[in-house]
């Protein structure tokens, strides 16, 4: 069963130059339905979301599962999201996908609601496609979008350090 009600996420976001109307710092209002579409459509075209029929609504299913396994929302004026005992129980590979998963969809939530991007596409999947190409650096973005105000976003979310 999902949560009700929103949480409040506090964000960093020092890097964007000054005057792009970005602040450095918020508080993000995340409900576990804006959660769960930001878990299901980060990293693909809106096209092909359900390209593979019966499989992506079982990856549907699996995505949006991360939710009531592995997070809660704290009780009180101000509710946070917070691990449960099963996430907090994982070994660090798995540790390491669910941040890595989270982080994703933290960042399609972040660049929607500050950037003006509906849809986050991953690099390595839609490089080609769009005729993107980097210079050799140690972090590769591993995400990318265009927002309506004309901000090209490229990023590469990590998860929130381990408390």
């Amino acid at each position: 069963m999902l949560p009700n009600g929103p949480a409040q996420v506090r964000t960093s976001a020092t890097h964007f130059p000054a005057g792009a109307g970005v602040p450095a710092s918020l508080e993000l209002q995340i409900t576990p339905q804006v959660l769960a579409r930001a878990l299901f459509i980060t990293g693909r075209a809106p096209k092909d979301q359900m390209k593979h029929a019966r499989s992506s609504t079982y990856e549907w299913c699996h995505r949006v599962s991360a939710i009531p396994a592995y997070l809660s929302w704290t009780d009180g004026q101000i509710r946070r999201i917070t691990r449960t005992d099963l996430a907090r129980e994982l070994d660090p590979s798995e540790k390491g996908m669910l941040s890595y998963t989270l982080g994703q969809a933290m960042c399609q939530i972040f660049a929607e609601t500050q950037l003006s991007v509906r849809f986050f596409m991953h690099v390595a999947r839609y490089a080609g496609s769009y005729g993107l190409t980097f210079a050799r650096a140690r972090a590769v973005p591993t995400s990318s979008a265009s927002g309506s105000r004309g901000v090209t976003s490229l990023q590469r979310p990590r998860g929130a350090p381990a408390a």
